[in-house]
């Protein structure tokens, strides 16, 4: 078994893996639970796995580079576009701490040595690098 991805989270994980099954890619999560468990364990364990079958590994690389490629969506099914430069190449779910809720959250997580509260879900263009909402 090889790793595919790996995730910070189990929801993603979990989509990603009900792709490859609809697409009759055996594939299995490893380390889920500790990171349920603890989610500060995620960095010590190194996230979430999905594991893919070394026959399987090519085929389940093309199904990831599709979805990587498809460009996302707004609810009114419009692509979401950088406002920098325009593309369509855009990656999701990008933890962003600016802002005042952001640093504050930062600065009490550091305080109270606990993991961050707060974090605002952005964007970033895969092409210019510009972060936006």
């Amino acid at each position: 078994m090889e790793i595919l991805k790996t995730f910070d989270n189990p929801i993603d994980a979990h989509l990603l893996k009900s792709k490859l099954e609809s697409e009759d890619i055996a594939c299995y999560i490893l380390d889920e639970n500790i990171v349920g468990l603890n989610p500060l364990l995620n960095i010590a364990v190194g996230g979430i796995k999905l594991m893919v079958a070394a026959a399987d590994l090519d085929r389940a690389r093309l199904v990831l580079q599709e979805i990587d490629n498809t460009p996302l969506l707004t609810d009114q099914d419009v692509a979401i576009r950088c406002p920098e430069c325009g593309s369509t190449n855009i990656f999701n779910n990008i933890k962003n701490n600016e802002g005042t809720r952001g640093i504050l959250a930062t600065v009490l997580s550091f305080i109270t040595m606990t993991y961050p509260i707060y974090t605002k879900k952005s964007y970033l263009c895969r092409d210019c690098d510009k972060v936006f909402n």
